[in-house]
């Protein structure tokens, strides 16, 4: 036979294992509120670090830009890539199909390669 358990033997049992469970619960939310207070302050720590450099930056960024700008100022303009200049004698002529000359030094290189061929 089963021995008997009186119902405030019960009552007792009961109660124990429901303070175990609600302390196990609090410790476990404590826990959890702690972890992430922690990883809000590494956030906000790493958020600060990122502001700072961001600002560094953007300081450097406008410093360069200054320059640059200086720069710019003083230089005189430059010709846009692929512009061929031209001699002052030459701007302003009219410009005919087929009047292009041979370069002077042509009929030199001629003479010189037919005499090192022969």
């Amino acid at each position: 036979m089963q021995p008997s358990v009186s119902p405030r033997t019960k009552l007792a049992a009961l109660l124990a294992v429901s303070v175990a469970a609600v302390a196990f619960a609090v410790g476990g939310a404590g826990g959890y509120a702690i972890y992430e207070h922690r990883m809000a302050e590494n956030a906000l720590a790493g958020q600060q670090h990122l502001a700072a450099d961001l600002k560094l930056t953007q300081n450097q960024l406008d410093q360069l830009t200054g320059k640059l700008n200086s720069l710019e100022a003083r230089s005189e303009p430059q010709p846009q890539p692929g512009a061929v200049a031209l001699p002052p004698e030459v701007v302003g002529q009219a410009v005919t199909k087929g009047t292009a000359s041979k370069p002077s030094f042509h009929g030199e290189l001629a003479a010189e390669e037919n005499a090192v061929a022969a």
